[in-house]
């Protein structure tokens, strides 16, 4: 794996991962044919920048897993997922919710993940620390697969040096 600083390409590619998610989102809805050939595609690239987006991803991804098995959930067709959490910056907010948790559960589902970007939302807001326990979910579950990691430095969540060292070297 190697470390990418955010480009202006990254925070342009955004909007546009957006769009496409709508277009393959209404692709599952045409019919049953077009389910079956389309769902792989809604989360081939997964953009999540709302709590509730982000329980829903959980409780989708483990009950995938737990129906198909890690190979052939929905989480295996993920290549890249980009991690915007504007909720973060509220005071206190991090600590009191199962927002580790969740992050750990849903990259334990991501056995094909290539690119992972976690970045800004807005300068000025309280950093977090990611606890060790999701970085080392992603070396696990990860390393394998994962290409490009673009943590930004400015980033409201940001991991442990030795922890995210450690992934690194995996």
């Amino acid at each position: 794996s190697e470390y990418y600083f955010p480009s202006r390409e990254t925070s342009i590619q955004q909007p546009d991962i957006r769009n496409s998610f709508r277009t393959k989102r209404s692709l599952v809805l045409v019919c049953k044919v077009w389910n079956l050939i389309a769902t792989p595609l809604l989360y081939r690239s997964l953009f999540i920048d709302r709590l509730k987006h982000l329980h829903s991803l959980r409780h989708t991804l483990l009950a995938s897993k737990e129906q198909h098995g890690a190979e052939r959930s929905l989480g295996s067709c993920t290549r890249r997922i980009d991690l915007v959490i504007p909720f973060l910056s509220m005071e206190g907010y991090y600590h009191t919710t199962d927002i580790p948790d969740t992050l750990a559960s849903i990259f334990s589902c991501l056995p094909y993940l290539h690119s992972l970007y976690i970045v800004r939302v807005d300068s000025g807001f309280e950093k977090y620390i990611m606890p060790d326990s999701v970085v080392n979910t992603i070396a696990d579950t990860c390393s394998g697969t994962l290409r490009r990691i673009c943590w930004d430095s400015e980033s409201t969540l940001l991991p442990m040096r030795k922890a995210y060292n450690a992934l690194m070297r995996r």
